[in-house]
């Protein structure tokens, strides 16, 4: 058995690898296959031929080839024991989605008669969200259930066809792009279904395809509970993507990484198994807890479907502040007497740069903090803090005693304390 999984349930910082499964259990590459190494500049495992030194990861991961012509030979691919895909397993590929419209989108039926989907929706799957990386797959798949994934899954591993998954491609790093004709694209976005959530205890249940925005606004609606995780891309990215990349956004110093936070998962493996590590329990030390293998490994040990995650009650007091600190010791001290003088409530605390701010303001077309006529060596640090607890008159007042302290000591030199909640979502 060959590696068949290369690449991840995209998010907003993802990236890639090659796994390697034999019966769920890893096989070290001989010297006759590619050998991984890390490209530090992307956070990307690119791969090389051990008689070659030179890396493929570049902007445009593979030079053009013809889609339709399968029977080139894979020794000029990256990975050359994988073959690209052909018009036999589209064939199959239709039957185990019941031929259901939109299920297999391809350039291979040209000419054999298979009607051709819009070309443009196969190339917005072979581009990520930067636009920098250029993907070159003829075949994209969007299964809807975990037993159609299982049979797409065992097939190209039986068939040696390379699989790149994708959630909400919002990957900067190229992570959820194919590198070349011989992998499929496995999109997640059909598994989309908030199945359950327990209000006694704040776990819901949703598969990995649904959108994070439409998760939060979901909870935080119907139930009152708040998902413990918030990146820029919510609008874009799907849970799942976040799972397998173990994103962490801006709740991660008050809720933790996602690794305290998923409860269960469920996993379809490059093989084809499907693992149930579904449990809903808070306290569970049964043995080994193996549902922490696949948070993080960007989809290398198998695709994530389904997510059990604990959400914390939504807190009905939110304060804001935007700050600007004169160097980055200032910074450190801030943090500090944060941690002190917010104690329980501190729920973000997210650091940025002069160019960063600039770089947002000349987007947004409006002035935080930085004025036409200021100098980068002025004050070029800036924070954003922000408190959730249950007390809006106690929380506002330790938040204005946190800002007192620190514009008095002068770590902090500048700010902008959110007076209502669109402020609060502008900062």
């Amino acid at each position: 058995a060959l590696p068949q999984i290369r690449c991840t349930s995209s998010s907003s910082s993802s990236s890639s690898s090659s796994s390697l499964l034999k019966d769920s259990t890893f096989v070290p590459p001989s010297n006759n296959w590619p050998a991984c190494r890390k490209d530090q500049s992307s956070s990307r495992t690119s791969l090389s031929s051990p008689s070659s030194s030179s890396s493929i990861h570049t902007n445009h991961f593979s030079t053009a080839t013809n889609n339709n012509d399968t029977s080139s030979s894979s020794s000029s691919s990256p990975f050359p024991h994988l073959r690209p895909p052909n018009i036999k397993d589209v064939h199959i590929f239709q039957k185990i989605m019941n031929y259901r419209p939109g299920s297999v989108i391809t350039t291979l039926g040209k000419q054999e008669g298979i009607e051709d989907e819009d070309e443009d929706i196969l190339k917005r799957y072979n581009v990520d969200w930067t636009h920098r990386y250029q993907g070159n797959s003829s075949l994209l798949l969007r299964p809807q259930t975990t037993n159609e994934l299982s049979q797409i899954l065992s097939h190209c591993h039986k068939n040696y066809i390379g699989i790149v998954p994708q959630g909400g491609n919002t990957s900067l790093v190229g992570g959820s792009t194919p590198i070349s004709n011989t992998e499929i694209i496995l999109s997640l976005e059909k598994f989309n279904t908030i199945h359950s959530f327990d209000t006694d205890n704040g776990i819901v249940t949703v598969d990995a395809g649904v959108i994070l925005s439409t998760l939060q606004s979901t909870i935080s609606e119907r139930y009152g509970y708040l998902i413990p995780i918030d990146i820029g891309s919510k609008g874009s990215c799907q849970i799942g993507g976040n799972v397998s990349t173990n994103a962490g956004g801006q709740y991660y110093y008050r809720f933790g990484s996602l690794h305290a936070n998923v409860l269960g998962v469920e996993v379809v493996t490059a093989k084809g198994d499907v693992l149930d590590l579904m449990s809903c329990n808070r306290k569970d030390n049964t043995g080994y807890d193996l549902k922490h293998l696949f948070i993080g490994a960007e989809g290398t040990l198998g695709i994530i479907t389904k997510i059990a995650l604990s959400c914390p009650k939504l807190p009905t007091s939110r304060q804001a502040a935007l700050l600007q600190c004169p160097t980055f010791n200032d910074v450190r001290t801030t943090l500090s007497t944060a941690k002190e003088k917010l104690g329980e409530i501190l729920s973000a605390f997210e650091f940025m740069d002069y160019e960063v701010v600039s770089l947002v303001q000349q987007q947004q077309q409006q002035t935080v903090l930085i004025e036409e006529e200021d100098d980068e060596s002025d004050n070029p640090f800036f924070l954003l803090v922000e408190t959730q607890g249950s007390n809006s008159e106690h929380d506002r007042e330790k938040m204005e005693q946190f800002l007192e302290c620190c514009m008095e000591d002068g770590f902090v030199v500048n700010g902008i304390l959110a007076q209502d909640g669109k402020q609060m979502e502008e900062m």
